[in-house]
């Protein structure tokens, strides 16, 4: 039976082309799926050789979820060694995310050498050395210190207020003493629901129990890792759709399908986002056949983009129905131009391709002209970026006063901690929570969670 879908060695092929952004889309399209394919990094290593390290810091940044290999590690200590490796903007920085990422097993032996390393960033040197001295820590070590995070963050109300980074490292080395250790207090935990929201460690706890769930890929936590996906409480979601795709088969997009027709906007939209990292035919054909029922129109392009995310040949002419049928807002000029550049991977066409190609061309020319013009005048560019995410997406004007009725009612969180503030590009902060479908304030024209919401895990460098 032939695939409803393009090859993955056809997308592996793409991370050695010759155009920037079609490897960077070839390489998320793996580390997205935490593919656990070991001849991955080789061929971005070979892409990086190939066409230099300007601008191959996004490709770098994507390795942090891919699989290493002492002779790709090797190469990394290497690029941080190198005398110039620093004259392009977040190379350095996402080089010393991979040591960061690695399985410290491969790091152990030659942590003195990473550490010595011309260009090793000062400011994650302890985040490395956490992490290869928790390979000594007992599970009950490993319990206690998690507590201990939950129970300091019980009154915190933003996730920047706690100390998440050191969480999902205490996690990493739970999971390493396996499953059976750790499943009935993951159960115990996930099984419960949380009505006090007021100092109570387990608000954290619950989180981190999901993202244990996920890395020790879980099947059987499912039906509850999706339960929570339904409360609105933005940093539990994201670690439900991060759990639901290192499970990643068709069982769980299954699971998540029972939901979908009954679930508001906001759970389909996360919905959208597990089943597009999952990879097969049949997440493919479930985002086609959930696209070809729905009615709201911006879940419909979350599916298309989804299915697009997929590669795959049906995607492509529903996804140009919905470009040339609606007005083209910001977020649907995203989706017209991935259809492009998934149809140039994929060597596939369709009438508007040219076109709709120049126009991308023309619309980034205008961008990079207009951020020229404010980058000297922060107040200029704030300006400009609140204009660039107004225009983002058009909704319905009630809508809109729904949407920030809302937002105002969000200071004390309904079901949980609260995700970061979002930092504006090159001019201070922008203050207020910034949902994950929310246009980026940083003015790029992209969803946030396709933006910096992204860039902050892998891809932003220190400030």
């Amino acid at each position: 039976m032939k695939s409803m879908r393009l090859p993955e060695e056809k997308v592996k092929q793409a991370i050695l082309d010759p155009d920037a952004e079609v490897r960077e889309r070839a390489v998320r399209y793996f580390s997205h799926s935490f593919s656990g394919d070991a001849t991955l990094v080789p061929l971005v290593i070979q892409a990086v050789e190939r066409y230099g390290s300007e601008g191959a810091y996004h490709l770098v940044g994507s390795c942090t979820r891919l699989v290493h290999t002492d002779e790709s590690i090797s190469w990394v200590v290497d690029e941080l060694d190198r005398e110039d490796a620093d004259q392009y903007e977040n190379y350095v920085f996402n080089l010393t995310r991979v040591l960061c990422h690695a399985d410290p097993a491969l790091l152990i032996h030659r942590d003195s050498q990473i550490l010595e390393a011309r260009h090793f960033l000062a400011g994650l040197r302890d985040e490395f050395l956490q992490r290869l001295e928790m390979l000594s820590w007992d599970e009950a070590t490993c319990w206690r210190e998690l507590e201990s995070v939950c129970e300091e963050g019980k009154d915190k109300q933003y996730v920047t207020d706690v100390d998440t980074g050191y969480a999902s490292r205490i996690l990493e080395a739970l999971a390493r003493t396996g499953e059976f250790q750790c499943e009935e207090r993951i159960r115990s935990v996930l099984s419960q629901e949380i009505v006090d929201f007021e100092n109570n460690p387990m608000v954290w706890m619950e989180p981190f129990m999901v993202e244990l769930a996920g890395l020790l890929h879980i099947k059987e936590m499912l039906p509850l890792i999706i339960h929570k996906l339904h409360e609105d409480a933005d940093f539990l979601n994201g670690r439900c759709v991060e759990a639901l795709v290192r499970i990643g088969d068709d069982d769980a997009v299954s699971a998540i399908t029972e939901h979908f027709p009954a679930a508001d906007e906001r759970f389909k939209n996360y919905a959208a986002a597990i089943i597009e990292d999952i990879h097969s035919d049949f997440a493919a054909e479930t985002c086609l056949r959930l696209l070809a029922h729905e009615e709201n129109k911006f879940v419909k392009r979350e599916l298309a983009h989804a299915a697009l995310s997929q590669f795959a040949f049906e995607a492509i002419e529903p996804a140009r129905q919905l470009v040339i049928s609606q007005r083209l807002d910001g977020e649907l000029r995203h989706l017209r131009n991935y259809l492009v550049l998934t149809c140039k991977i994929m060597g596939e066409r369709f009438p508007e391709y040219e076109r709709w190609q120049a126009d991308e061309e023309e619309e980034r020319e205008e961008h990079e002209r207009e951020l020229q013009e404010v980058s000297d005048d922060p107040n200029r560019m704030l300006l400009w970026a609140l204009q660039k995410a107004k225009d983002y997406v058009a909704r319905d004007e009630g809508e809109e006063e729904a949407r920030a009725e809302k937002a105002r009612q969000a200071r004390i969180p309904p079901h949980g901690p609260l995700d970061a503030d979002v930092h504006l590009v090159g001019s201070g902060s922008l203050s207020g929570r910034v949902g994950r479908n929310d246009p980026c304030p940083c003015g790029s024209g992209k969803k946030h969670k396709k933006c910096c919401m992204k860039k902050k895990g892998s891809e932003t460098p220190l400030h």
